[in-house]
């Protein structure tokens, strides 16, 4: 098979696989694809796929690479290796001091996004990728935002705590993936061409980071509640009270790690 009839029929199966979502399986096989090329590079065969079989071939490779996941982790957490994923205060009454509690820590390799690394991307779709990985964090937000409006208007006991604290953790989330297209969408040097493109993306970047904050914080104070009125339920000399605090004190910390100006109230 020659080269222009393997990247076309590689174009073919990125449009399918991207249509399932199954975007792990399209880079894997664009990977595999480009490895039997051997005359031509990744960065070749992406621009090949653009030159032969279009604008949707393209949109499905720059979609896979940008949507992903990482291969050590899922959705930006690993189970945590201290507690091996045990819900340690309602399950034994134990405190984890290294995911406070909640059972997983952020990914090591992916930094919490969740997402493929971009040293793993061709170089020539890195803007258009990280412009699709900041659409997912804009819509991400949209989905925060009904969540927040669910938690807002209930109130937070054990039923609803899971919610709370998941929601927390995407916040987190989408502030590493905002961390790790920065140095994409504004480079220190940048062609005067692209300018334009680049400050839109800059702007919703910042919006997004900030509206994004707005959200962790108020999650990060309905926890601080939650984990504080869980601990007046037991006397101030009981194990169980310290732990509370202590998980309560883990989350207003991870509030601060994040970028926030000021702590959650107590």
């Amino acid at each position: 098979m020659d080269k222009r009839t393997a990247i076309k029929g590689l174009a073919s199966k990125l449009v399918a696989l991207a249509k399932k979502r199954d975007y792990g399986e399209a880079v894997r096989l664009f990977k595999e694809v480009s490895e039997k090329l051997h005359a031509l590079t990744p960065n070749r065969v992406a621009a090949e796929i653009g030159h032969l079989s279009g604008e949707p071939a393209l949109r499905a490779l720059v979609k896979s690479f940008a949507l992903a996941p990482c291969y050590w982790c899922k959705e930006g957490y690993m189970t945590c290796e201290l507690c091996q994923g045990a819900d340690t205060i309602a399950a034994n009454g134990r405190y984890c001091e290294v995911c406070g509690g909640y059972g997983h820590t952020l990914c090591m390799f992916c930094g919490g996004s969740g997402f493929l690394s971009f040293e793993s991307v061709p170089k020539n779709i890195l803007g258009t990728l990280a412009h699709e990985r900041l659409k997912w964090s804009a819509n991400s937000l949209q989905r925060v935002a009904k969540r927040s409006s669910r938690l807002r208007h209930g109130i937070i006991d054990e039923r609803l705590s899971t919610e709370l604290f998941d929601t927390f953790h995407t916040t987190l989330r989408i502030t590493a993936v905002l961390d790790n297209i920065d140095p994409v969408i504004a480079p220190e040097d940048i062609p005067p061409k692209k300018r334009a493109k680049q400050s839109r993306d800059v702007v919703l970047a910042h919006q997004c980071r900030r509206v994004n904050q707005k959200y962790q914080g108020g999650f990060a104070n309905a926890i601080v509640a939650f984990c504080q009125a869980q601990a007046n339920r037991h006397s101030s000399e009981s194990h169980r009270r310290t732990i509370w605090e202590r998980r309560r004190d883990f989350y207003a910390s991870q509030f601060l790690e994040n970028g926030a100006d000021q702590a959650p109230e107590e």
